[in-house]
């Protein structure tokens, strides 16, 4: 407070230094309003300054500098969850007593929460950071790529698979986030996926063997290739080998390519039409295609 002179003695006039509200009062009378306002007017004006700690905030350089800091539950709430999902614990981790007792001497402010609360708190967090990343990808303006990858739990031995976007951004720096995570059921390697469609997988094979066992047969269909469809011919069927499972993918990348050739090839040879696939059998390769581009 300021006090201001007036010209009547018994009158006295102060001036509050932050929000320059201005008193009145007799120099006889209690000044209780006043003390109420100093108190009432620090707490706002020092942002309840009772909360604040000088800090040493750790800088890339490996140096450090002083800072303010100010406890904030919410973003211990966070570090928590953080804490939690990025060193794989168990929910139940925050009911345990070294866990409780540790966060009790970091900070005296916080309540820890149980796990019923954390995992709300962790699945909030998920569902923020799933709306930020699906506006990351609808901003950017260059191609994505996902890639995939199996991961094995630790805790319980289950596996999952994990699809990754990578892009680079403006600012021309390469991007990752991770934006499809579940659980498989085994049996879990590719060679054991593609049995379960064997059967056209098995007609895949049939066909470019029938169609390469005779000079006269490969030279036909090269050539209707080339003539009818304008196909690049130097892009040849491919079969694949047991020994290498991308030869798959091989395989199934060249029947694609030549896929209206292959179905237009059945229209007149008798003997080729046991091994056309249906329009299902086609959606299903291309499937796969993609499943074994991403491995």
């Amino acid at each position: 407070m300021t006090k201001f002179e007036c010209e009547n003695k018994d009158e006295l006039k102060a001036q509050c230094n932050h929000y320059k509200s201005i008193f009145s009062t007799k120099s006889f009378s209690e000044t209780s309003h006043l003390r109420r306002h100093l108190n009432s007017c620090l707490k706002i004006f020092n942002k309840d300054i009772t909360q604040y700690t000088i800090a040493t905030k750790p800088s890339l350089e490996g140096g450090s500098s002083i800072k303010t800091y100010k406890f904030d539950a919410d973003e211990c709430r966070r570090a928590v969850s953080t804490f939690l999902v990025c060193d794989k614990h168990a929910f139940r981790t925050v009911e345990e007593p070294g866990f409780r007792y540790m966060i009790s001497i970091f900070s005296l402010n916080f309540k820890n929460k149980s796990r019923q609360t954390t995992i709300r708190d962790v699945l909030m967090y998920y569902a923020k950071e799933r709306d930020h990343v699906k506006e990351e990808l609808a901003k950017t303006h260059g191609l994505i790529c996902p890639t995939s990858n199996n991961w094995n739990s630790e805790h319980n031995n289950d596996e999952y698979i994990c699809i990754t976007a990578h892009w680079v951004d403006k600012d021309w720096k390469l991007q990752k986030r991770i934006i499809r995570f579940r659980g498989l059921s085994p049996p879990y390697d590719v060679k054991a996926g593609l049995e379960l469609v064997a059967d056209v997988v098995s007609k895949i094979q049939n066909k470019i063997k029938y169609i390469k066992k005779l000079g006269i047969c490969r030279k036909i269909f090269y050539d209707m290739t080339d003539k009818s469809f304008h196909l690049n011919v130097t892009k040849k069927l491919r079969r694949d080998v047991n020994v290498r499972w991308n030869s798959t993918y091989l395989m199934f990348e060249s029947t694609l390519y030549y896929k209206y050739v292959l179905d237009y090839w059945g229209q007149w040879d008798k003997d080729y039409q046991i091994l056309a696939l249906f329009d299902e059998e086609w959606r299903n390769v291309a499937i796969l295609c993609k499943l074994l581009n991403f491995l």
